[in-house]
């Protein structure tokens, strides 16, 4: 099975979820071929060429977007609604960039792709500023791309589209309770809200039965 993510990494949020989602590439290269296109390789160019040539099944993307597009290095776009999004035909596609769900994975769905999970809003976390030059070491962070990395390693494990986005509810759900705790640290009431806010714009199109 071929996998594809792409990690863009030219700007602190992106570099971030290219961070988090390298957790992902170790643990997707014990299941099957992983094409890791990180920095500049998150090119266009190189992505359709992939898409078309190896048809990977599962295809996680990290960066920005809006409604009708994913973007990768230099926020050059990847996939875009009404251009190419009929690359995605037979993948089930995990996309953490804001907004893509809301139209392009429901596009993306209704020319081909068998499941596309994301964001119908933006995909929101917090950074503590002391850590910002080690982010897998990150606290603050952590809870929003331990719930969101789930999806991804839920589908690795062979869990179909809707035991993984219910597994990344209730890892959501887990540090919410975690950071509503007497214990919690200050200013943990933002981050409660933020995860709320995560949580609620996760959503997915296609066939929920789907699985690798």
């Amino acid at each position: 099975m071929d996998i594809l993510i792409t990690r863009p990494d030219h700007d602190d949020t992106v570099t971030y979820l290219s961070l988090w989602a390298g957790e992902i590439v170790k643990r997707a290269k014990c299941s099957g071929n992983v094409f890791d296109y990180a920095g500049k390789k998150a090119n266009k160019k190189e992505i359709e060429k992939l898409l078309k040539k190896r048809n990977p099944r599962f295809v996680f993307f990290n960066g920005h977007g809006n409604e009708k597009t994913i973007f990768g290095q230099g926020d050059q776009p990847l996939i875009k609604e009404g251009e190419n999004e009929e690359l995605l035909t037979s993948k089930i596609v995990y996309s953490r960039a804001c907004n893509s769900a809301k139209s392009l994975g429901k596009s993306a769905c209704e020319n081909g792709a068998d499941a596309y999970i994301g964001y119908k809003g933006e995909f929101t976390f917090f950074t503590d500023t002391s850590s910002e030059c080690t982010p897998l070491r990150d606290k603050f962070a952590e809870p929003f791309f331990k719930s969101s990395n789930e999806i991804a390693e839920s589908l690795i494990k062979g869990n179909t589209v809707s035991e993984a986005y219910d597994k990344s509810q209730a890892t959501f759900d887990k540090w919410i309770g975690k950071f509503s705790s007497s214990g919690a640290p200050v200013g943990s009431e933002t981050i409660i809200w933020a995860l709320y806010a995560d949580k609620e714009n996760q959503i997915f199109h296609g066939n929920k039965g789907a699985a690798l």
